[in-house]
């Protein structure tokens, strides 16, 4: 299991920070690499992935295949009116 991090990334500077500012990780290439040199996974096409390929994360324009990302702006749906509540134990 991937423990979640929230990070920072600044992709002209290649490497990862976590909240406090702090170097966390490096990415050479795809890879991503931890600050001991270990493999922690890889960013392709704006996708952070972990070792097992799954998505952990993404950046602004991040394209191909990947879990759906968060919708913002949606507006709800008004009730709609003249329906009668289905109730299915009245049948």
């Amino acid at each position: 299991m991937t423990n979640a991090v929230q990070m920072r990334f600044w992709p002209d500077a290649d490497m990862i920070r976590d909240r406090r500012g702090q170097v966390a990780a490096f990415i050479f290439g795809q890879q991503i690499v931890s600050t001991r040199g270990r493999n922690m996974g890889w960013y392709v096409n704006g996708w952070f992935r972990d070792p097992d390929g799954r998505a952990i994360g993404w950046t602004q324009g991040a394209s191909g295949a990947g879990p759906m990302k968060p919708m913002s702006g949606m507006t709800p749906v008004r009730p709609v009116r003249g329906l009668h509540r289905f109730d299915p134990s009245d049948r």
